[in-house]
């Protein structure tokens, strides 16, 4: 029992939009700070990037689906398992992993835990 390899993209992309409007709220209204050390200097001085971040953020998700089908594709060929299987298996992968590694924190943050 998968998700649809199009509804775990658009849980996917909800999840990353979600995430960076919370973030921008938090750093431009509640003195928060970005947790992403990578692209902190920018978004705190500047926290309209936050959404110039989302589509850039899907595309590189695109990106690591895409690498990631094609390791377990190999890793996986004597199995015989079907390529939209292992494409529905890892994209259910990313959306737990998003949700639990990056948008629960977000959640708490909204909830007024600092």
């Amino acid at each position: 029992m998968l998700l649809p390899i199009r509804i775990s993209w658009i849980l996917l992309s909800l999840l990353i939009i979600f995430d960076y409007i919370v973030s921008f709220y938090g750093v431009n209204y509640q003195n928060g700070r970005e947790g992403n050390l990578l692209i902190a200097p920018m978004v705190e001085r500047h926290p309209l990037l936050y959404f110039i971040y989302i589509p850039l953020t899907i595309s590189i998700m695109i990106i690591i689906s895409k690498l990631l089908k094609l390791i377990a594709i190999k890793l996986l060929k004597k199995l015989r398992i079907d390529e939209k299987s292992i494409e529905q298996i890892l994209l259910g992968a990313l959306v737990i992993y998003w949700a639990i590694a990056n948008s629960s924190g977000n959640l708490i943050f909204l909830l007024g835990y600092r």
